[in-house]
């Protein structure tokens, strides 16, 4: 395959995690999907939602301003549980796990299993499920709204 077709960008972040990004243009019949699926892995991708949730937290702190309690993120020593709260009560906590086939995320009102997966595009997609509903193939973006929404925008429980 010709390197006009695959396109693979490596980008070191600080904390020395690579982010994958990867596009492809009209797939020739050859084309190897294997290689670019095992791009998309857990690690990476986990490294990518904890960097991209710290960054929605200091735009909505900065937001926020006054005296609303700010948005922290906290991280465990192996990387591999961060979360983010909101004041000091129960349900101002989002906690993210990585797990060895997994990620998983509690809310306060559910918990998301989210699996990787590669779209018709050629996108690394995170797969979703929550409790009982059927399973949604979404971007990150959208995770994180679909998570963090109630955390960021809605009145605080029990400050």
């Amino acid at each position: 395959m010709s390197l006009s077709r695959l396109a693979i960008r490596l980008t070191f972040r600080v904390s020395g995690y690579i982010s994958i990004a990867m596009s492809v243009e009209n797939q020739p019949p050859d084309f190897n999907w294997v290689k670019v699926r095992a791009a998309c892995s857990l690690l990476p991708v986990f490294k990518k939602l904890e960097m991209d949730v710290r960054e929605d937290a200091k735009v909505l702190n900065e937001l926020l301003g006054g005296p609303l309690p700010a948005v922290d993120v906290a991280v465990n020593d192996a990387g591999t549980m961060f979360q983010v709260f909101r004041g000091s009560g129960p349900g101002n906590v989002v906690k993210f796990a990585l797990r060895s086939d997994r990620i998983e995320i509690t809310t306060a009102k559910s918990t998301f299993i989210l699996t990787l997966t590669l779209d018709d595009d050629c996108r690394c997609k995170l797969r979703v499920i929550e409790g009982n509903k059927s399973e949604r193939v979404l971007e990150q973006w959208q995770v994180r709204r679909l998570v963090l929404e109630d955390l960021f925008f809605q009145p605080l429980t029990g400050k």
